[in-house]
């Protein structure tokens, strides 16, 4: 029964458990086109037009050295549009791809902006697991859509994507 016992308390001490956490803060400037007026300018400015642009989110590095650890979740804590171009939306969009195309592009957000806002929280439309699949396989591509009545000057706003990201560790020293 000693061995038992012995070979037990071994087991336990060459194993260790405890949880890695990494808080993710990225923060890109967005520059969308001038929106290209055709035709008599005053009735086009009138009616709400779409532009787009697309920026790109790298965490790959940051990601796997949880990912030696475990399996990750997340927690996104903000996903955000800002600037006081916002005011002139109507509508905005944003689709997410693996920028060398191994996973398909697929809609992550899609809403509808308050009038006179000059940020607006953009919910996901897939699940925290998905997005975090996206951004372990490395650059990715999020294509901005902004639909509203826009100026003949580009517009400029920020994406903020805050996150928490958790993995539990359970493994053995030996």
């Amino acid at each position: 029964m000693k061995v038992g016992w012995m070979l037990l308390a071994a087991t336990l001490a060459a194993c260790t458990e405890g949880e890695g956490q990494l808080d993710v803060s990225e923060v890109h400037v967005a520059t969308f086109p001038a929106f290209a007026a055709t035709g008599p300018l005053q009735s086009l400015m009138a009616q709400p037009q779409s532009v787009d642009t697309v920026i790109y989110v790298d965490l790959r590095s940051e990601l796997s050295t949880l990912g030696d650890l475990g399996s990750p979740s997340m927690t996104v804590t903000k996903n955000e549009v800002s600037g006081t171009a916002v005011a002139n939306l109507q509508h905005f969009a944003v689709t997410i791809a693996a920028r060398d195309g191994t996973i398909a592009e697929k809609p992550l957000s899609d809403v509808d902006v308050p009038p006179n806002s000059t940020s607006v929280e953009l919910p996901l439309l897939i699940s925290t697991g998905e997005l975090l699949d996206y951004l372990k396989e490395g650059s990715v591509a999020l294509h901005l859509y902004a639909t509203g009545t826009l100026p003949t000057q580009p517009i400029t706003l920020t994406h903020t994507l805050d996150a928490h990201v958790a993995v539990a560790v359970h493994k053995s020293l030996l």
